[in-house]
């Protein structure tokens, strides 16, 4: 078991956090997260819709003004710490 500094606790090393980015940000957002240890999943087609499907995957949600977060998505994230 190991603890990253974002305070996730794995039981196996081969899995990083994940973070889906929904729109056009500057190259050095994906890269720089990398670094620090997370999966960069990019999706421009993202809706709010498909989001309810997916949200519990992610740690982390780098989002537009298309996509909103509300009660129904945030009880479905059970693994999500952040949102930018």
């Amino acid at each position: 078991m190991w603890i990253n500094g974002y305070g996730l606790v794995n039981n196996r090393k081969n899995i990083r956090p994940k973070v889906l980015i929904t729109d056009y940000v500057h190259p050095i957002m994906p890269s720089t997260l990398e670094k620090h240890g997370f999966d960069v999943i990019y999706d421009e087609t993202m809706n709010n819709e498909k989001l309810k499907l997916c949200i519990h995957e992610y740690t982390g949600l780098v989002i537009n003004s298309k996509i909103t977060i509300d009660k129904s998505k945030i009880d479905l994230a059970s693994s999500l710490k952040w949102v930018a």
